[in-house]
């Protein structure tokens, strides 16, 4: 579906520079611990491209980015299949578009907010990345009923909370929703 999609709406930007911004469908999040002797970014990353070929297949190609939220912190990282990555840039290069970046949907939420609880709920799926004292710590994920997920949220959330010990009363939780989503969800808390 990716890639159709792009590949149908690709002539439109042609001759431009693109910044694509990926649905968390289509990538892998994690949260490493923090390690104090790794030093280096391209260590940290074949860090979780090592632990994710253990996961998946050793012949299983990833391209990760990671998150840092300061030093001694937990990590978060992004991973997608490179397979899918050559074919975004092959329907790119074919209708000479630039591709100045290619980044999951929750980087650009993370480059604004780095507190409390982040939900993040698309058509189907919802993930919780849970935040204690600035650390990244729990990231949870749910499918949701289409056309319901607004009734299913809040259940989502109460859940976490109820599973997560750790959290002295219940953390903010600022709520990131595709737009239909986000409007169906403001009126049914009305």
């Amino acid at each position: 579906i990716l890639l159709e999609g792009f590949a149908k709406v690709a002539s439109v930007f042609e001759n431009k520079n693109l910044r694509i911004i990926l649905s968390n469908y289509f990538v892998r999040l994690n949260i490493q611990t923090w390690h104090e002797n790794i030093y280096d970014k391209s260590d940290w990353i074949a860090l979780v491209d090592y632990e994710l070929k253990q996961k998946t297949s050793p012949n299983a190609g990833y391209a990760s980015c990671i998150k840092f939220n300061g030093y001694g912190k937990n990590v978060l990282t992004a991973s997608m299949a490179n397979s899918y990555l050559s074919k975004i840039k092959k329907i790119a290069t074919l209708n000479h578009i630039e591709i100045l970046v290619i980044e999951p949907f929750f980087n650009c939420i993370l480059n604004k907010k780095k507190e409390g609880w982040i939900l993040i709920a698309e058509t189907g799926k919802a993930m919780l990345l849970e935040n204690e004292k600035n650390n990244w710590t729990h990231i949870s994920s749910s499918s949701l009923p289409v056309n319901e997920e607004c009734l299913a949220i809040d259940g989502f959330i109460q859940r976490r909370f109820h599973l997560n010990k750790s959290s002295k009363g219940k953390p903010k939780v600022s709520a990131f929703l595709y737009p239909k989503l986000s409007h169906d969800y403001k009126s049914k808390k009305k």
